[in-house]
């Protein structure tokens, strides 16, 4: 898949942008190439599952085109199944399947997401996200 098609990248948080909230040197070129593919055109989307991803999103002044976190609902933290998000998501954006890339370090979310059509790429947890997947 060429980069030039992609319009959208989708992130999960823990485990894929965030290895160790202390690893600055990860953090620091995770952060950097998100801005750039921004700066050239491209949304940004977060999907995670964590609750309180605003502490990484203000220490490293992120802005994403989407965001998806659990809500509070009477107590009960309400879940939607990724794959589910990521389909109104490129709904709402007006974007195609083959336009997004999503990443994400678990395998079954993966599994999900790619019988949907986007391309998915399973991110290990201990070394993060190859930067190459992140050329614009």
């Amino acid at each position: 898949m060429l980069s030039e098609q992609l319009k959208m990248y989708i992130f999960d948080l823990d485990g894929t942008l965030v290895l160790d909230y202390e690893n600055d040197d990860y953090n620091e070129k995770i952060v950097k190439k998100i801005k750039l593919l921004q700066k050239n055109g491209k949304k940004i989307s977060l999907i995670t599952y964590n609750a309180n991803p605003f502490k990484w999103i203000k220490k490293n002044k992120v802005e994403f085109d989407y965001l998806y976190y659990p809500e509070d609902c009477d107590g009960l933290r309400i879940y939607t199944k990724k794959s589910i998000v990521i389909k109104k998501m490129l709904e709402i954006f007006e974007i195609k399947e083959n336009e997004a890339i999503f990443f994400d370090d678990n395998i079954s979310n993966i599994i999900d997401v790619e019988k949907n059509g986007v391309k998915s790429i399973l991110v290990d947890s201990e070394k993060g996200i190859c930067l190459e997947h992140l050329n614009n």
